[in-house]
């Protein structure tokens, strides 16, 4: 245990010897933005996809105005 200490002693005076300076920065992380927005104008290779969820939209749009006007 001691020899360790000594050496963890000795890493400041060999730091002074090579004219090292501690320096302390602080750094800023960077957030990524995230959202449920998409920033692509166009999704590619869905194009069935969306034309099934579209078409479900749709049926369950005018079965809702049916039951409403009933």
């Amino acid at each position: 245990m001691d020899q360790v200490m000594q050496k963890l002693n000795a890493i400041p005076e060999e730091r002074k010897n090579f004219h090292l300076h501690e320096n302390i920065i602080e750094r800023q992380s960077v957030r990524r933005e995230t959202g449920s927005v998409l920033i692509e104008p166009q999704v590619y290779g869905r194009e069935k996809e969306e034309d099934e969820i579209v078409k479900i939209l749709i049926n369950n749009a005018s079965d809702f105005q049916n039951q409403s006007s009933q």
